[in-house]
């Protein structure tokens, strides 16, 4: 009997050994879970942190882009285009528009250059003013550099209120490499 017992309590010992090592590793498994779920916590913080980062940049990059397109073309024949688009609209009626070749402006350097468009042509006051106006509201970093005024008619009593304008507008356009 005392043999049947001992058998039985080793076979209880068995049992109560790899259930104490069953528990064991559980415990470790849980703790290794544990450091892993941690882990995977820290892992998503940088990723947030990664992804407000490149939010930001591409906040900025749209603002980049914004600001350079506040630039006129550097081909100096759109930017004609677009003058001449402004004087017809405004009811200039242009005898001769080109490419004009003057100073270079102080701070100029290799990211900048400007373009200068020389106009000239025939227009009432009001007119003048309304392309004076288009020009200062037109969007893109330009302005009127040289403006010289006469009267249409060299003979006051023939003044028909008709101005012979010559006008330079100057077009700042960025060089630097597109985005």
């Amino acid at each position: 009997m005392f043999n049947l017992l001992l058998k039985r309590f080793k076979n209880y010992l068995t049992f109560l050994v790899i259930a104490a090592a069953v528990l064991f590793a559980c415990s470790k498994t849980g703790e290794i879970a544990e450091h892993k779920i941690s882990d995977l916590g820290k892992k998503i913080d940088r990723l947030k942190e990664k992804k407000e980062a490149v939010n930001k940049l591409i906040s900025k990059d749209g603002q980049l882009k914004q600001a350079l397109s506040k630039f006129v073309s550097n081909d100096s024949r759109l930017f004609m285009k677009d003058v001449r688009s402004l004087a017809y609209r405004t009811g200039i009626d242009i005898v001769s528009i080109r490419p004009s070749y003057g100073r270079n402006h102080s701070g100029a350097d290799a990211h900048f250059s400007y373009l200068r468009i020389r106009l000239k042509g025939n227009c009432s006051y009001k007119n003048l003013v309304r392309f004076l106006k288009q020009i200062e509201n037109y969007g893109r970093f330009i302005r009127v550099e040289k403006l010289n005024l006469q009267p249409g008619s060299n003979n006051p009593r023939n003044y028909t209120g008709i101005l012979s304008v010559d006008i330079e507008v100057v077009g700042i356009a960025f060089r630097g490499e597109s985005l």
